[in-house]
């Protein structure tokens, strides 16, 4: 019910997003958008991938919950999106809290304790560092890959212990929670948090209607080719020119 709850909001608020330039602000196109937020609710039927086996325990590897989120990261830091200074401080930031902050239980996986700290972390994070066009790429990236480190590969020997020594349970899943799962939980809640902060922003700037303002200056004649709009953005201090 929940899932549903949060797929419904997301689809309601992206034309909202879109329509204000939220995403492009916080450093975010339009797919890369639905990419994080909607498309593994698309994927979610799909089943998690075999990738090894050890001492009679399968390994899988969920498509929504580690593949997804890990690859949509890897896209960031490769395509120069974000700093990999930034990156990589981040990420062990938050490795560092999901790893004191998790442990492996047989039958159940890897429980990660702090999985609604890690979002407020990464968001804050890349908000106070973060250039223009990196805030979400670069919270969403130190959050999931923070997670996965902390939280799956460096608890993974606990886990496999526990399973072989467990009756019933001889499968072990990374992201297996899949959209419950806290890799995705982290990345996910953090970008929407920078959505949030950058709509408190824009909706408590007093100088401007929906985080701008427009300023349209004429000059000799009432002529539509000789206006000039001037549209300041105030949350980075932004200004473009355009001529009509």
């Amino acid at each position: 019910m929940i899932p549903k709850i949060i797929l419904l909001l997301l689809a309601v608020s992206f034309p909202l997003f879109y329509q204000i330039k939220v995403f492009k602000r916080l450093g975010l196109e339009l797919h890369e958008a639905g990419a994080i937020l909607l498309l593994p609710f698309v994927l979610l039927w799909l089943p998690p991938l075999k990738v090894a086996e050890y001492k009679g325990v399968l390994l899988y590897v969920s498509l929504t919950g580690c593949l997804l989120p890990f690859f949509i990261s890897l896209g960031f830091v490769y395509s120069g999106k974000i700093s990999i200074l930034k990156f990589l401080g981040g990420t062990a930031i938050i490795a560092f809290i999901t790893y004191f902050g998790s442990y492996a239980q047989a039958e159940v996986g890897v429980v990660v304790r702090t999985v609604i700290l890690v979002p407020f972390i990464a968001s804050y994070y890349a908000l106070r560092i973060a250039e223009r066009g990196e805030p979400a790429p670069l919270a969403y990236s130190v959050a999931t890959i923070g997670t996965l480190i902390g939280a799956d590969v460096l608890r993974m020997h606990e886990l496999v212990r526990a399973q072989i020594g467990a009756e019933n349970s001889l499968m072990v899943a990374i992201g297996g929670g899949g959209i419950r799962d806290a890799i995705f939980i982290s990345g996910t809640v953090s970008v929407v948090l920078c959505l949030l902060f950058m709509l408190y922003a824009i909706v408590s700037s007093p100088e401007n209607e929906l985080g701008s303002e427009m300023s349209v200056k004429t000059e000799g004649k009432s002529s539509s080719d000789d206006r000039k709009k001037i549209v300041t953005e105030k949350s980075w201090e932004w200004e473009y020119n355009k001529k009509d």
